[in-house]
């Protein structure tokens, strides 16, 4: 079996060299999925994958190197029914990236992904292949902050997949950090202080940090707009009066006490036999199990 990380250097090959194939000659081109017949004559890149499944952060690229992409969606439902591609569209704006394939475009050739276009030079061993645009260790998010960044979009009135959280009533507990999978939550602790911290460049929208925390402290009113997202510094979310448990040595909100609530609830019911209080309530029982 290939290993995934060979699989996509060999995909970021392919993509740069395509790419370099665009700047050569630039001018507007038609994207478009690996099962759409060709059916008109303009220059033309065929991915070798379906455009309801490529990452956005590609076509960026390409239309950045083309200097105007159209995508022709005419042949694929599926990928007209992918709204990241119209969001995409709004975000690149008018002329950068388009869902149609307008009238009379100049003709030109065709260039596979999957057997992308080699110079003359590059059949003979003399040209270099062309460098990765990307960092092979950059997941597909981080890619697509590059990609725009680079392109110059910074549209403050189009969503990017980041949130914008809010915290209130935290508990510095770090669930929420270890319930993100993209490390865009940060638990620091100085002293008597401990600081929640949110890097929107790395934030993906998957409110896993939301869904976990135990306080219910997070919310997010609403998403970053992709201006606040590409400038990727981390924010303070909130910053708590902390203390460390003597028995636990976790750290929770100074309240005058010692021990962590956990911890007192245990030194409270050290063998842990009291039933919930509904199922006590069903039974007929008050709190010290006792039959009313």
């Amino acid at each position: 079996m290939t290993d995934p990380a060979e699989l996509l250097r060999q995909a970021d090959a392919r993509h740069a060299t395509v790419l370099a194939w665009l700047r050569r000659d630039p001018g507007p081109a038609v994207v478009l999925c690996d099962h759409t017949p060709r059916q008109h004559p303009a220059r033309t890149v065929r991915l070798d994958e379906c455009l309801a499944h490529v990452e956005a952060y590609r076509l960026v690229d390409l239309a950045r190197a083309a200097g105007g992409l159209h995508l022709d969606l005419g042949d694929c439902r599926a990928g007209r029914a992918r709204p990241e591609l119209a969001a995409l569209a709004r975000l690149m704006g008018e002329g950068r990236l388009g869902l149609e394939v307008p009238e009379g475009l100049p003709a030109g050739p065709l260039a596979d992904v999957a057997r992308p276009p080699v110079s003359r030079r590059s059949a003979l061993g003399l040209r270099r292949a062309e460098p990765a645009l990307h960092p092979a260790g950059s997941d597909a998010h981080q890619r697509l902050l590059e990609s725009l960044a680079v392109a110059g979009v910074d549209d403050a009135s189009v969503s990017s997949p980041a949130l914008a959280l809010e915290a209130t009533g935290c508990i510095a507990c770090g669930v929420c950090v270890q319930a993100c999978p993209h490390d865009a939550l940060s638990l620091t602790h100085a002293g008597g202080l401990s600081s929640l911290r949110h890097d929107p460049s790395r934030c993906h929208g998957e409110r896993a940090c939301i869904t976990h925390c135990p306080a219910q402290a997070l919310s997010s009113p609403a998403p970053l707009p992709w201006q606040a997202a590409l400038e990727a510094d981390a924010t303070t979310l909130t910053t708590v009066n902390t203390t460390t448990c003597r028995r636990c040595r976790s750290r929770f909100p100074d309240d005058g006490d010692q021990t962590c609530p956990h911890c007192r609830a245990r030194n409270a019911d050290p063998f842990g036999v009291h039933l919930p209080p509904e199922v006590l309530d069903r039974l007929g029982r008050g709190p010290d199990g006792r039959r009313l």
